[in-house]
């Protein structure tokens, strides 16, 4: 876990959700799902393309938590699946908001549920995902399991002041759930390096600017190799 404290239950994990739901149900439109594509493709793109060079038609690529973005979707090359709990919902609720995706490519699921091939995957991203899952350690030990000995894994993820981050974790027993839906795990600099270096050997880390001068918060963006022993 990222930090000394319990890991956060489903039921918790489960309000989250509803609340991205009901965030994307409130826009009910398809610019608002093309502008966020816009800014992910902007945003992290340049970051991802020199890890693709080395990707065929035939290498295989997940993205965990993809959202409405699917921003894998991007990448010319591979064979690629896309892996959120909630693209049933992007499906139904939202018409027109995935890109075109074949059925075999889309896993409507948890990342902690995923019961794919062991070390059968060259590229694996998940975008600003980790803080929102039920079991973060859980999802890392099953990206660890599936990717390949010499695949590429990416991961962003939003951190905050240490200070921030003990502060949230030890008040967040006593806050009212629906009042922390929107988060569940608060992760500091060093916290997310330590979990990490738990399962994979991190190759580099970029900090991504944030667009509020003001923030507390930074993004870091990393770039993990599978971890030899």
């Amino acid at each position: 876990m990222p930090c000394n404290h319990k890991a956060f239950s489903k039921q918790r994990w489960a309000l989250t959700q509803k609340a991205e739901m009901d965030l994307l149900s409130k826009h009910k439109c398809l610019q608002h799902i093309t502008n966020m594509r816009h800014y992910a493709r902007e945003r992290y793109m340049p970051h991802i393309e020199p890890y693709c060079n080395v990707l065929t038609e035939h290498s295989h690529i997940l993205e965990v938590a993809c959202g409405a973005t699917c921003l894998a979707s991007e990448i010319p090359q591979g064979r690629k699946v896309f892996l959120d709990p909630l693209l049933d919902f992007f499906r139904r609720e939202l018409p027109g908001s995935l890109p075109d995706l074949p059925d075999k490519q889309v896993l409507a699921i948890e990342a902690e549920r995923m019961s794919l091939d062991s070390k059968s995957f060259d590229f694996i991203l998940c975008l600003c995902g980790i803080s929102h899952m039920y079991n973060p350690e859980l999802v890392l030990h099953e990206i660890e399991r599936i990717l390949k000995e010499e695949g590429v894994f990416i991961l962003s993820v939003v951190v905050w002041p240490v200070w921030m981050s003990r502060l949230y974790y030890r008040l967040s027993p006593f806050v009212p759930k629906n009042l922390l839906k929107n988060r569940l795990y608060c992760y500091a600099p060093r916290g997310i390096r330590k979990t990490l270096a738990r399962h994979f050997e991190i190759t580099s880390e970029t900090t991504l600017p944030i667009d509020a001068w003001y923030s507390l918060k930074r993004e870091l963006f990393f770039v993990c190799k599978y971890k030899r022993l």
